[in-house]
C-alpha cells in the first residue's frame, strides 16, 4: 500500500510543476463563415397591369445574403417584350415604392429575406394594346455588397 501512496504523490507533485497542466487555460474556436448572396424566387408569375386594369397578381423574390451591410444590389436585365407590346414602355413596381423603367432599368438595393413584390405596369389602357397575349420577361441578376 505504501508504495501506491508514494506514487500517487509523486504523480501529484509532478503534475502540479508541470506547465502544460494550469489552473486555467483558454480554449479557441474558430471557423471561416462563407459569403452567401443569392436570389430565392418565391412566385415566378404575376399580370401586368395598365391604367385601367389592375389584378394585384404580383410576382415575389427575397435576397440571401450574410454581408455586414444586410442587403445585395439587383438589377433587372434581358427585359423581353411580346409583340403586342415591343413598343411600349414600362416599369416594374417593387413594393408600390421603386419604380424599375424597362427602357432604363437601374440597380435596386434589396435587403436580406424581405420579401419583394414586383408588378409589370404600363401606362396606357389596356384597349389601347393590341389583342393578344401580352407579355414580358426579365432576369433579375444580383451583385453582393460585402464593404
Amino acid at each position: 500500500m505504501t508504495n501506491k501512496k508514494i506514487l500517487l504523490n509523486t504523480i501529484s507533485l509532478l503534475m502540479a510543476s508541470s506547465p502544460l497542466l494550469a489552473n486555467s487555460k483558454q480554449l479557441n474556436f474558430t471557423t471561416k463563415i462563407d459569403s452567401v448572396c443569392g436570389i430565392e424566387i418565391t412566385k415566378n408569375t404575376g399580370s401586368i397591369d395598365f391604367d385601367d386594369k389592375t389584378s394585384n397578381n404580383q410576382a415575389t423574390f427575397k435576397v440571401k445574403t450574410n454581408s455586414k451591410q444586410g442587403y445585395s444590389k439587383v438589377k433587372f436585365s434581358n427585359i423581353s417584350k411580346s409583340e403586342n407590346i415591343q413598343n411600349e414602355n414600362g416599369l416594374f413596381i417593387i413594393n408600390d415604392s421603386t419604380n424599375i423603367d424597362w427602357s432604363n432599368p437601374q440597380t435596386t438595393n434589396i435587403k436580406h429575406n424581405e420579401e419583394q413584390k414586383i408588378i409589370a405596369k404600363i401606362n396606357k389602357n389596356s384597349n389601347e394594346i393590341i389583342a393578344g397575349d401580352a407579355r414580358v420577361t426579365t432576369t433579375l441578376e444580383i451583385e453582393c455588397v460585402d464593404k
